[in-house]
């Protein structure tokens, strides 16, 4: 049995670097600033399924060591040219590495009965940690060196900073600051296990480990690294909104060298009211993936789109060579069109089945009865809605009103 490749989600975590690096489509680096360092922060949103993973992925030690290394050969020479557009990689290696933070899981259950101030001291001291941990993993990925023996092989040199020192220690070499990493997320662990409170719990008064990590110079075998880190957070939308807020409020206008990515699903809620002080294009960048493609990007979207079909086709079978090849560009005689006008009030009335029982996609319906054109434009526009709403229905979010005409148009890309 082959199984089918687009129902795989190239961002899945049990999907090797090789693969995922074979298969990422480059395209969509496009949507990102042309130098990644210049700006301090970057917001990327997207509907679910938009490619918010993959696009940071790909700047993960295991993904771009695939890139560099088989940069001669393709698929990855395309993919190692987008990167050296926007400065992530050079002619002598990495010029970037991310360090990435998923936020699914472990962060949303520090509340009660923890009072507001413990909770978010305890929350920013296990995102601390995680950001720590992480980075000396992907140390000695980039370094191809065992983690955590290799550890060893760094050592570590630290740039005085405007910045107060924090709770990380700087004194230490790196298996040591591990250890201490390690046992400080446990103490986080049996804060958020308990319903007594902690004598020895963490409480952490700023995000020091972005602090740390642009104090920190990193010399592998004794020689300084090329590579600069990202701290990417994932999922964002999956934290709690006070815990949401602090990430946009602390990290968003920051000041130290290291650039801070979140990347999360587009909620109707204005984000405007999350950005703080923070002034757009100097201190952050955002970017919707689905928006980024309008105007003058249509026809790099339509690129985008086809190379990963084309990718796809070549994962699951090894006789065809591209995907549009195989597709017409519309249907070719009456018969059928005639069917799929004889079948377009049982589309219909699938997909108002998926909606039914809540007012929330009212208007999305409505869109879809007032669809003009021939039986197949209408039949696309009802199959549209139909994947909106199931997307919906599988990822609850926390909506507190009804989408908006404006909201339907950007999940729908």
């Amino acid at each position: 049995m082959v199984r089918n490749a687009f129902a795989i989600r190239t961002s899945e975590t049990s999907s090797p670097d090789e693969v995922f690096a074979r298969y990422f489509a480059p395209e969509v680096l496009g949507v990102l600033p042309q130098e990644i360092f210049a700006t301090s922060a970057l917001v990327l949103r997207s509907s679910p399924g938009g490619g918010k993973t993959s696009l940071m992925r790909i700047f993960t030690p295991g993904p771009l060591l695939q890139v560099v290394h088989n940069h001669q050969r393709s698929p990855h020479d395309e993919i190692h040219r987008n990167l050296i557009a926007i400065g992530a990689v050079d002619a002598a290696g990495p010029r970037a590495f991310g360090v990435m933070i998923p936020c699914a899981s472990g962060y949303a259950e520090i509340g009660a009965p923890l009072d507001d101030t413990a909770a978010r001291a305890l929350f920013r001291a296990l995102i601390n940690m995680r950001i720590v941990l992480r980075t000396l993993r992907a140390l000695c990925t980039l370094n191809e060196l065992e983690y955590p023996a290799g550890l060893h092989q760094i050592a570590c040199a630290y740039t005085p900073s405007l910045f107060d020192e924090g709770p990380i220690p700087r004194e230490i070499d790196l298996t040591a600051l591990r250890n201490w990493a390690e046992t400080v997320e446990s103490l986080c662990f049996a804060s958020i296990d308990t319903v007594v409170a902690v004598k020895e719990a963490p409480r952490h008064t700023t995000f020091d480990a972005v602090h740390w990590l642009s104090q920190a110079t990193f010399l592998p075998h004794g020689r300084p690294m090329a590579a600069r880190p990202i701290i990417m957070f994932d999922d964002v939308h999956r934290l709690r909104p006070w815990q949401r807020a602090m990430l946009y409020q602390d990290l968003l206008d920051h000041r130290t060298g290291t650039p801070v990515w979140l990347a999360e699903r587009t909620f109707v809620l204005d984000p405007a009211e999350l950005l703080t002080g923070a002034v757009p294009r100097r201190d952050y960048e955002e970017v919707r993936l689905e928006q980024a493609w309008y105007g003058n990007k249509s026809k790099q979207y339509v690129k985008f789109v086809t190379s990963i079909a084309d990718r796809r086709v070549v994962q699951m079978r090894n006789d065809l060579e591209s995907f549009g090849d195989h597709l017409a560009d519309r249907l070719p005689d009456q018969p059928t069109q005639g069917l799929v006008a004889e079948h377009l009030e049982k589309i219909a009335a699938d997909v108002r089945a998926r909606a039914a029982g809540s007012a929330l996609f009212d208007e999305w319906l409505a869109s879809g009865d007032r669809a003009t054109g021939e039986p197949l434009e209408k039949a696309i526009e009802w199959a549209r809605l139909g994947i909106l709403i199931s997307r919906e229905r599988s990822t609850p979010q926390p909506s507190l009103e009804c989408p908006s005409s404006e909201f339907l148009r950007q999940r729908a890309g």
